[in-house]
């Protein structure tokens, strides 16, 4: 039981992480205009917010850096203390709610936040500690 358990909270790591990385790798998030040019399009739009955003650059660049920073420190929340992975499993649930009601992508909330008391009471770091031979 506890294995899948383990299994969940990796996918879930591996999934933000792999996120985090192709935003680092994309032009437009690296200098702030992703979010506005994604809220532009009709599918995922939310056109007065992507204008408000394209009026403030430095706003929409902090966004942008504040969640590929998240993104990629997401599988340390697998151990650190509680004190620390609460807050950030939090905005991971603010993350997503914005999503949800700028750009329609509900499922996300669910199919990631679902996961997150997985990752409460999978202790990893014990895991990490026992010879792997046990």
């Amino acid at each position: 039981m506890k294995g899948c358990l383990y299994f969940l909270c990796a996918e879930l790591a591996m999934a933000y992480f792999a996120a985090g990385y192709h935003k680092l790798r994309s032009g437009k998030w690296r200098n702030g205009e992703a979010l506005s040019c994604i809220l532009s399009t009709r599918l995922f739009g939310y056109r007065r917010l992507a204008n408000w955003l394209a009026s403030v650059p430095w706003l929409s660049a902090v966004l942008c850096w504040t969640v590929i920073a998240w993104e990629l420190s997401f599988p340390f929340v697998l151990i650190l203390p509680s004190l620390i992975k609460i807050p950030m499993l939090a905005f991971g649930v603010l993350l997503h709610i914005s999503i949800a009601m700028t750009m329609g992508l509900n499922k996300f909330l669910w199919a990631f936040c679902s996961l997150y008391p997985a990752v409460l009471a999978a202790d990893v770091a014990t895991l990490c500690s026992l010879p792997w031979g046990m």
